[in-house]
């Protein structure tokens, strides 16, 4: 963007300065339905010809990217244009991590928002679009202006290093491949250490099965790189936190407390946030009938960052878990539906939470592991979906009118389960067995809580690390039958040269080639490549990696 020159600072349009919060960022539609809110224009330098250019920028909000300062540079001499969203909100206090595996050409239209310090990454490639200005674009907008900018520097770079160039055209083509749709599955990850980047879920708000969200804590490099790095001071601090459990649940009671190990060991850490040294303490509690849990916490007092977290102890269960409760309309049996809500319940990072009437899922690690209630953890559930930034993008002015009436339905019957106007059932899955529900009549069975155990499968196995555990006969250890890697009967091949029976021609893991069709999808692939090439080779948008079919 162009940058402000220090003797030519001065406003030259005219904009309404308020001091209001709200009106300072106003909706997006308020900006184009309104002419109150225009852009402030500031004379600027151009950083492609240095003479003076002008920017426009228009503070506003965008559903899900928060406050925003839309900038938009252009010189009228050499015809320079250069345009940005910044985010003007604060830095969320976790990093986020997006993996999402594209498996078909719909997957390249979710809208992607990806703030200036966010990286995106093909895996399959082991390519990555480095931090840069912030985009609200979609994933194949992103992909091809990382193409297009490839694309122009070919040129210099062939005459610095041939060999280099070489390379670089190589992973052109296969870049090339990917856009066109012939190269799938494709994985991208979206790594966004300020937590202010997004890829979209179609389905919402159902689960998107080929979309993941991990969410983790800043290293001390991450937050140097965001500016958040405090100075170190010498201050000592008696206590860091005071450890509080849920209001009315069974550590609270002072009925059962009696059973319950309460001691809090303080450990002094340093913040993860800002460094300076606080106090993380930590509860070791064993819930009868369950198991021993720790539950932890942590809270800054200089920067306000705060962390709970849920885990369980002992060895891994052999068994999974799913936990399920019927709970009862209000006005049907009110004495029912007060004590369902004040239920204990312990969800573990590795627990997912459905609610079938309303097709609810929440995948596991969405919610962290907490202690809570049975009211607390539809309360996060909701604050989740329904007042942070996702729903902005879901029922903002960008989100399609039938998306946003699904999503304004799905609200109306979470309220209606909140407000106890509607029974319902409440699920924890647990791979691990980590999770728990109180029942007041255990050990002996409940009618209305059911608890089943069930053996894992080895995609469960695969994904907690448990297939690659092994404490005892090392050397006789074999591998499981469906872990190992099929032959794909790879044949290089740079062009296309026309279909082979049973092959697909596409960039896979072993580069550009043949490789055995197992998915039933060479016909439709072939067809696609066949139709790229219609005039001739040089129709493609890389030529040089589609050559013409033989006949």
């Amino acid at each position: 963007m162009g940058s402000p020159t220090a003797d030519k600072g001065d406003i030259v349009g005219t904009t309404n300065v308020v001091h209001n919060d709200d009106s300072l960022f106003p909706n997006l539609g308020e900006v184009v339905e309104s002419n109150e809110h225009l852009p402030t224009i500031v004379e600027s330098l151009c950083m492609n010809c240095y003479k003076s250019g002008t920017t426009r920028l228009l503070l506003t909000v965008i559903p899900f990217f928060r406050e925003v300062i839309i900038s938009s540079f252009s010189c009228p001499h050499c015809g320079y244009r250069l345009s940005e969203a910044e985010p003007a909100g604060e830095v969320q206090e976790r990093g986020a991590k997006w993996t999402i595996k594209l498996t078909c050409k719909e997957d390249f239209d979710r809208h992607v928002v990806k703030s200036k310090y966010a990286t995106i990454r093909l895996e399959d490639l082991d390519f990555e679009i480095p931090h840069g200005a912030g985009r609200l674009s979609t994933i194949e907008g992103m992909l091809r202006s990382a193409l297009e900018d490839l694309q122009e520097t070919q040129n210099d770079r062939a005459k610095a290093d041939s060999v280099v160039a070489e390379k670089v055209q190589v992973f052109i083509s296969k870049l090339a491949l990917c856009l066109e749709g012939v190269s799938f599955p494709i994985t991208v990850v979206l790594d966004d250490p300020s937590g202010n980047s997004f890829i979209e879920n179609p389905q919402a708000p159902q689960n998107d099965p080929e979309l993941k969200v991990e969410q983790y804590v800043r290293s001390k490099e991450q937050n140097q790189f965001l500016g958040l790095q405090l100075e170190n001071t010498n201050a000592q601090r008696e206590n860091g936190t005071t450890f509080t459990v849920p209001k009315g649940s069974a550590i609270d009671r002072e009925t059962e407390n009696e059973g319950i190990e309460k001691e809090v060991y303080r450990i002094p850490s340093n913040c993860p946030n800002c460094q300076i040294e606080g106090n993380s303490q930590m509860c070791m509690t064993d819930i009868p009938y369950f198991k021993e849990i720790m539950i932890m916490a942590f809270n800054c007092e200089a920067c306000g960052f705060k962390h709970n977290e849920v885990k369980g102890g002992g060895a891994i269960s052999e068994f999974g878990k799913k936990i399920s409760l019927s709970v009862p309309r209000k006005s049907d049996d009110e004495e029912s539906y007060d004590l369902d809500m004040r239920r204990d319940v312990v969800k573990s990072t590795s627990a997912g939470l459905f609610i079938p009437e309303i097709d609810l899922e929440v995948t596991h690690g969405s919610l962290g592991g907490t202690y809570t209630t049975v009211e607390g953890l539809l309360q996060a559930a909701y604050d989740k979906l329904f007042e942070g930034d996702i729903a902005s993008f879901y029922k903002g002015d960008s989100a399609e009118n039938e998306r946003r009436k699904r999503f304004d339905e799905f609200q109306k019957k979470f309220e209606r389960i909140i407000n106890g106007e509607m029974a319902f059932t409440l699920i924890l899955d647990d791979p691990l067995d980590n999770s728990y529900m109180y029942s007041p009549t255990a050990p002996e069975p409940e009618p209305r809580l059911s608890i089943t155990c069930y053996e894992r499968t080895y995609m469960h196995n695969e994904e907690f690390g448990l297939n690659d555990m092994k404490t005892e006969n090392y050397d006789s250890f074999i591998p499981p039958e469906n872990s190992h890697i099929e032959n794909t009967g790879f044949e290089a091949q740079n062009v296309f040269a026309g279909h082979r029976p049973g092959k697909v021609f596409k960039s896979g893991s072993s580069g550009i080639g043949y490789y055995d069709d197992r998915c039933e999808e060479a016909v439709d692939v072939q067809d696609h490549m066949a139709k790229l090439q219609i005039g001739g080779a040089a129709t493609h948008p890389n030529a040089d990696v589609v050559a013409k079919p033989d006949v």
